[in-house]
């Protein structure tokens, strides 16, 4: 069944079940409705529960392991969209957005437990640049975040600082090396950061990573040789 009879009925279910309980309501994992029809990637069901009510989106969603940790749901739909290479994934996350203040300039985006930001690659950055150079809690901007080369390279493009720190004096490259993942480096190499930043972190220069980390990477060999060729 599809179309406005789907989109009825579907209403009609979730308005029988909020009369039972709470739509905020979580299982013992801590998993809620919203969770789990933006984890299916669900956008009907979704759509019908923030139809039924809006202020789901804004709902802080909590650790049942830790009542102090916690994100909001479009962290969850970025961390989903980000993950996986689904079409509608976006949608999700675009859904979200329209219930929320997140994505105006004119107001302070939502922060989890640790201060961070959701962000989604080029979408959000062309909706509010300025999340390009957001800092968590420990210092970290969304470079510190990135796993693969294609959203380094948008980042960088869109003029991410790469010689920028965290608390602990890691730059992007540092984690990269840390994750062993030679990708990675190869791209932030391209950008020419500065090999010998005086920092805090006890493993000293992105070289020294590759020796200090116990890396299961297949490539740590190139990697570590990859730096050093760029004048570690």
């Amino acid at each position: 069944m599809h179309g406005e009879a789907c989109t009825t009925r579907l209403d009609k279910t979730v308005q029988m079940i909020q009369k039972l309980q709470s739509l905020s309501a979580s299982s013992e994992t801590g998993m809620t409705a919203l969770m789990q029809a933006i984890d299916f990637q669900d956008l009907d069901v979704v759509a019908a529960l923030l139809r039924a009510e809006p202020k789901l989106a804004s709902v802080p969603l909590i650790s049942p392991t830790d009542l102090n940790e916690y994100n909001f749901p479009i962290h969850f739909a970025t961390q989903i969209s980000t993950k996986r290479d689904a079409p509608d994934a976006l949608d999700v996350l675009r859904l979200i957005s329209d219930y929320t203040d997140d994505l105006d300039i004119n107001t302070v985006p939502s922060h989890d437990s640790r201060g961070r930001i959701a962000i989604y690659l080029a979408w959000m950055l062309s909706k509010r640049p300025g999340l390009l150079d957001a800092v968590d809690d420990d210092g970290r901007t969304p470079l510190h975040y990135s796993t693969n080369p294609a959203t380094y390279q948008l980042l960088l493009t869109k003029g991410a600082n790469v010689d920028h720190t965290d608390k602990l004096g890691r730059t992007a490259l540092d984690k990269a090396c840390l994750r062993g993942n030679l990708e990675l480096v190869q791209t932030l190499l391209k950008r020419l950061p500065k090999l010998h930043i005086s920092t805090d972190n006890p493993y000293g220069t992105p070289l020294h990573w590759k020796h200090a980390i116990p890396h299961r990477h297949k490539d740590d060999t190139l990697h570590g040789s990859c730096v050093f060729n760029s004048g570690a």
